[in-house]
């Protein structure tokens, strides 16, 4: 049997409740849409620490730091998501995934702290 199920493609906002995924968008300015499961794993107070990246061993990592000017600040943007923008880390990013820099694509965060392309 093939079951038929109602889908919206549309509505992506169910993923970031589900899976520890970074939404990375070009527009005016680079978004970045993350995932509360990443916030919760990594044990972030967004109030007094950022988010930092950084590449090893052909991977991309992130790990978490005291708030500073030179770190990512992530804002609550609704009740699974928090957001923040950066046009020097899409650029990198994307250069590193070898994305078009007009697409928007997903980073999905793996155990050991690592992202990979979805």
């Amino acid at each position: 049997m093939i079951q038929l199920r109602k889908t919206n493609q549309r509505n992506t906002g169910s993923i970031y409740k589900h899976k520890p995924v970074i939404r990375v968008a070009k527009s005016t300015q680079a978004r970045f849409i993350v995932s509360q499961i990443i916030v919760d794993e990594l044990k972030i107070d967004t109030e007094t620490e950022g988010i930092m990246f950084g590449f090893k061993d052909k991977k991309l990592h992130i790990f978490k730091e005291p708030k500073e000017a030179d770190n990512y600040h992530l804002a609550k943007c609704d009740a699974s998501t928090f957001r923040f923008r950066s046009i020097e880390l899409y650029e990198y990013v994307s250069d590193f995934f070898k994305v078009a820099k007009d697409k928007i694509f997903y980073i999905e965060m793996q155990s050991d702290k690592t992202f990979k392309l979805i």
